[in-house]
């Protein structure tokens, strides 16, 4: 009988294995499927731009982009084809587009002026799979154009008319280094007053950019939105599914791709420089961001800015997103514009 037990144990034991051995392997298949799906190259993305909203491409293509910026005959005058929702307000608005290169990608800059213009400058930088025509930059632009301030908007890495693989980035640190090679290559644009903007990812590319002391003195105005120091989804699924919410789906496949290989690692190595980052006390910067963001842990992102920024002001919307878009966002614009004009 005893013999018997023993045999029935080891069988026991042996069908547990098996049960266990079954279920490993289709959960490891499970994880490892998409990975395996994502190792498709990325050769059909490469350099190619996203696709820009509400804006006529081909206008843009043939007229505006990959044209040196500091070739100054690339100037026209702004009709009804490409951000003419916020600047049709501006009588003699001009559009100056062209590239710069950074960290050997060829980046597109848009600036916005008029003959009045002074040497007052504001720069706006999206954030990933962001663009140009970000709801708030489109009213920053039209009310700073009409206060003869030049308006200039970056281009990401791999966004929109910018080169390099659509979303994708070696290193956050290029980020930064856009922003400061932008400076570098049209110097006389920043030899008077500048204030910088950036939303979600292009205000962490402008947090990396203050990192440098030879930056700073360029910045009298810093505004963070939506900025982080983590994200609310660590995990690629998690964070697709909260940034889809935020801001709209479009080429789930692309996202999930680019996500994984590019956008993800990137941002894991960046957090763990970013704790070793001083603090900076010496520019003037407004924090803000919305209590019910899902793609940035605010709390966390409270915590970091306010012992990184001491001096900088922090303040929290309520009842608005990633975006600043839910009902109440003058609000938002309207304390935007006081601190930068202040």
């Amino acid at each position: 009988m005893h013999h018997n037990f023993v045999t029935n144990m080891i069988s026991f034991q042996i069908q547990y294995n098996v049960l266990l051995v079954k279920f490993r392997l289709l959960w490891y298949s499970v994880r490892v499927l998409p990975l395996l799906i994502l190792c498709i190259p990325l050769v059909s993305c490469a350099s190619k731009p996203f696709q820009p909203i509400n804006a006529t491409e081909t206008y843009l293509l043939s007229t505006l982009s990959y044209f040196d910026f500091q070739n100054p005959r690339q100037s026209v005058v702004i009709e009804n084809e490409f951000f003419s929702e916020a600047l049709s307000l501006v009588p003699g608005v001009m559009l100056h587009s062209g590239y710069f290169p950074s960290q050997g990608e060829l980046l597109v800059a848009h600036m916005f002026y008029t003959s009045r213009a002074s040497d007052k400058t504001l720069v706006l930088i999206h954030g990933f799979r962001g663009g140009a025509q970000y709801s708030h930059f489109l009213y920053l632009m039209q009310q700073f154009v009409m206060r003869d301030y030049r308006v200039v908007v970056l281009n990401l890495p791999g966004h929109e008319f910018s080169g390099g693989i659509r979303g994708g980035i070696a290193s956050f640190e290029h980020y930064g280094d856009m922003v400061k090679d932008f400076i570098n290559y049209v110097p006389p644009l920043f030899s008077g007053e500048n204030s910088f903007v950036g939303h979600s990812t292009g205000a962490v590319a402008l947090m990396i950019a203050l990192q440098d002391e030879a930056f700073r003195p360029y910045a009298d105005r810093a505004v963070f939105l939506s900025p982080y120091s983590r994200l609310r989804g660590e995990n690629v699924l998690t964070f697709l599914s909260h940034f889809a919410d935020a801001v709209g789906k479009d080429d789930e496949l692309f996202a999930i791709i680019t996500v994984s290989r590019e956008f993800m690692p990137r941002y894991r190595e960046w957090r763990k420089q970013a704790q070793k980052y001083p603090p900076i006390d010496d520019v003037p910067i407004l924090v803000l961001f919305a209590e019910n963001d899902r793609v940035v842990h605010v709390e966390q992102s409270e915590r970091y800015h306010s012992e990184k920024f001491p001096q900088a002001t922090l303040f929290t919307y309520k009842n608005q997103n990633h975006t600043f878009t839910n009902s109440g966002y003058r609000e938002v614009r309207e304390h935007v514009m006081q601190f930068l004009l202040d």
